[in-house]
């Protein structure tokens, strides 16, 4: 038990005490039930040294007494006696008997987390926390808890900043509450802070489908995943889908082949959303972007049949028909820059 005042007062001397506690043994040992015992124990309200001390050697000599003790360890827990109660659950945690270890460490942890917030002192506290990382490293290991504790030591297990088994009790906490956007969102991250990208995508599939007004939110967690981690590959493939029925998508994937320097290609997708726009405005957007990206990957004379190939369509528009003539002028296509402006005076002189 940790106490706030570090100090422990005593009664008598210590001759004192080995005279009393041969006395105590050994009319506890010879005349006391257990029944008896526990009665007398659970009595006591200040010095449990003497008490300690017979149940100690009670367990030498008889092992099978363990189960009395958690008995009285429980008991001592539940009518606020925890002083009793750890000490007596410290004596177990060594017991043989998987029950019993399991029932002291988890009362032993029960008195930790409470004396955690009891005690004033910064020191005293990083020692509860040492003993509750140890008690709660050995209750996860052995699964010591059941299936309706999940979330309670998934809490612990935040509480004590131990992403490995919080995100290990969390997939469990999961498998009762696989619809929680909530959880699989805190999932989500920490497989990602732990770095387990299967489980990363797996995450992701589920919120994309559960959480579905966030939808394109996890859409585009996805694609920064596989770019992240410059799996090309796949980014590339993930945005084509995805591209099919979205304009968002798809100017996303012509971005995607002008980074990847795959000029044509970007030069192809903003062609494709330059012919299903309907907006002028947003048609010349497009269109003069897959000009001028392949002018950046030097296909000069893409570019300037791409130009040419559309003209007729922006033939009304001063603006674009500008564009087309410094394109072809710039690409060295003067002949193009010719008739084009041929078409321009005989549209002026009628």
């Amino acid at each position: 038990m940790y106490r706030a005042d570090n100090q422990r007062v005593y009664v008598a001397t210590y001759q004192e005490i080995l005279l009393t506690f041969i006395s105590f043994a050994v009319i506890l040992f010879v005349l006391y039930p257990k029944e008896l015992l526990q009665e007398q124990i659970l009595k006591e309200t200040s010095n449990y040294d003497l008490s300690m001390l017979y149940l100690k050697n009670m367990l030498k000599q008889d092992p099978s007494n363990e189960s009395l003790m958690i008995f009285l360890a429980e008991q001592s827990l539940s009518s606020g006696k925890r002083d009793l109660a750890y000490r007596l659950s410290r004596l177990l945690l060594g017991s043989q008997d998987t029950e019993i270890k399991k029932k002291a460490y988890l009362v032993s942890y029960n008195i930790a987390k409470a004396d955690y917030y009891y005690v004033k002192s910064q020191e005293q506290r990083k020692k509860i926390l040492k003993d509750l990382d140890d008690a709660f490293s050995v209750i996860v290991k052995n699964e010591y808890y059941n299936q309706d504790d999940l979330y309670r030591w998934y809490e612990e297990a935040e509480f004590l900043h131990k992403d490995q088994e919080k995100y290990e009790l969390l997939k469990k906490v999961l498998m009762q509450n696989p619809n929680d956007v909530a959880l699989l969102t805190t999932a989500y991250y920490l497989a990602n802070k732990l770095e387990k990208p299967k489980d990363v995508l797996k995450f992701l599939f589920q919120l994309q489908e559960k959480d579905r007004k966030n939808r394109q939110k996890w859409l585009f967690t996805e694609y920064h995943f596989f770019m992240k981690r410059e799996e090309y590959v796949q980014a590339e493939a993930f945005l084509k889908k995805n591209s099919d029925d979205s304009d968002a998508w798809k100017e996303l994937l012509a971005n995607f082949y002008t980074w990847t320097k795959k000029y044509k290609k970007a030069s192809n997708v903003y062609i494709q959303l330059y012919k299903t726009s309907e907006d002028e405005d947003t048609q010349i957007l497009y269109f003069t972007k897959a000009i001028q990206i392949l002018q950046s990957g030097n296909y000069l004379d893409e570019a300037a049949n791409l130009g040419h190939k559309y003209e007729k369509h922006f033939f009304t528009n001063i603006k674009v028909r500008n564009f087309l003539l410094k394109l072809y002028i710039a690409t060295n296509h003067l002949d193009k820059a010719r008739a084009l402006s041929n078409r321009i005076l005989q549209s002026e002189v009628k």
